[in-house]
């Protein structure tokens, strides 16, 4: 019996140690290289009619209308030393919206950074989150509509290219769930208050997640 209560003993250890060395694990991990410049860009999600769209902004849970753009590139540095934030400071152009039933031109305004944080990872795919600051406003001036994104923490994922080290990450792949983002109107016909599906595909040479 004594015998059994020692194994019992050296198994609850075991599962102690192996719990500590997966947390030491999770909260070791870093974006790398640090203090580095990076711009990523956005990467073609799908195309209409002559509209190669980066991004997508769908309304009504998905449902649309929508505000999608052709361009979008995030901007930043990495922090010095060893960390799992960062900030990026994003930029949306040659947007388009079918809010009003025709497809006319919109804007897409980000007054700040974002800070981004990795939570866990297995590698080389990883996942975390991505904090907005400041109020995003998305216009649509041929039919007088606002969309505001007020500061929000959403979850996304991401995954390192291939090569010792990585030649380069992809944040919010197209094949992860779209993320949903909370968001007010005013002016929008067919619009009302509530959450968006954003889909965007992110390249970002250089920077991985180790």
């Amino acid at each position: 019996m004594k015998h059994l209560r020692m194994i019992g003993l050296a198994a609850m250890m075991a599962a102690a140690l192996t719990a500590f060395v997966g947390v030491a694990s999770a909260s070791a991990l870093a974006i790398h290289p640090s203090s580095t410049a990076f711009t990523g860009t956005g990467e073609l999600l799908e195309t209409v009619g002559t509209h190669k769209y980066v991004s997508s902004f769908t309304t009504n849970g998905g449902e649309g209308p929508y505000v999608k753009c052709e361009e979008s590139k995030f901007t930043g540095t990495t922090q010095a030393g060893t960390t799992a934030e960062t900030e990026t400071t994003p930029s949306y152009s040659k947007c388009f919206s079918n809010i009003g039933g025709t497809v006319v031109s919109a804007t897409v305004t980000v007054p700040s950074a974002w800070k981004l944080n990795i939570v866990s990872a297995t590698l080389p795919s990883y996942s975390g989150t991505v904090e907005t600051t400041g109020t995003i406003l998305i216009k649509v001036p041929a039919v007088a509509c606002t969309i505001s994104v007020a500061s929000q923490k959403v979850t996304a994922t991401g995954k390192n290219d291939a090569g010792t080290p990585p030649a380069g990450t992809t944040v919010n792949p197209t094949t992860a769930a779209a993320i949903e983002v909370a968001y007010t109107q005013s002016g929008c016909a067919g619009v009302i208050n509530g959450k968006s599906k954003y889909r965007g595909q992110v390249h970002i040479p250089t920077i991985y997640v180790e």
